[in-house]
């Protein structure tokens, strides 16, 4: 199982970590090293809010919540970088995969974890933040990388695919259900409770319904292939 090998984590938002891999993170928490960065600041993640806070404010609020979060899966490492949130796709591409390359050769992980190019929920910066990663796994090439994933039944009961500005049309995953990689959460469920319930700025109560039982208690993974990562890559 890769969760017993030194993991980096690559996600767009703070609150990435926790809503969709929290579980996997505290299993590996306990075993290995593990590292997460975080490309943007989550400045405008203001759909939960129902008072008045300003992009600086709310930047701060959400690192904070991301240290308790962390703090809750047992995690120590972790990079929050500047990034314009809502704009990722916007950012310079070469200069974030560089920085993505240099900090997986410091870090030395074994396994990355990053979105695929559906970004779980079709958010801009989603996708953005895994074309990313996954071209910066591709010019190692000695790292093995894993899309978080959901079944389709999953997706289309959970209407991830939402609206709005910050969601676009997702491209269709290079894989079938029967490929995933399912861990069962079960026995963490209480630490990633705690780190989901860490974000109260990002409306953690639509996590933690009942109804969302078996989303929370199950997180899959696709192993991407050599032959996917080949197209990531680079021409010399």
């Amino acid at each position: 199982m890769f969760l017993d090998r030194p993991i980096l984590a690559i996600f767009a938002h703070p609150d990435d970590e926790s809503f969709i891999v929290g579980g996997a993170l505290t299993f590996a928490a306990r075993k290995t090293q593990v590292k997460i960065i975080v490309a943007t600041r989550g400045e405008k993640g203001k759909r939960y809010i129902d008072y008045e806070i300003g992009d600086e404010n709310l930047a701060a609020m959400r690192r904070r919540e991301l240290e308790d979060a962390a703090k809750a899966l047992g995690i120590k490492d972790f990079i929050v970088w500047d990034y314009k949130d809502g704009q990722l796709d916007q950012a310079d591409e070469k200069e974030i995969v560089a920085r993505l390359v240099n900090e997986i050769r410091a870090f030395s992980p074994e396994s990355v974890l990053t979105f695929g190019p559906d970004g779980m929920t079709a958010h801009r910066d989603h996708i953005a933040i895994g074309k990313f990663a996954t071209k910066a796994v591709a010019q190692l090439g000695n790292v093995e990388l894993f899309w978080v994933a959901r079944p389709r039944h999953v997706i289309e009961s959970n209407k991830w695919h939402r609206n709005g500005a910050q969601y676009t049309k997702a491209s269709e995953v290079p894989y079938n259900d029967d490929e995933l990689i399912r861990i069962d959460v079960s026995d963490v469920i209480d630490s990633k409770v705690k780190a989901i319930s860490s974000h109260a700025s990002q409306g953690p109560g639509r996590y933690l319904a009942s109804g969302m039982k078996e989303l929370i208690s199950s997180e899959y993974f696709y192993k991407v292939k050599e032959e996917i990562l080949k197209s990531y890559r680079y021409s010399e």
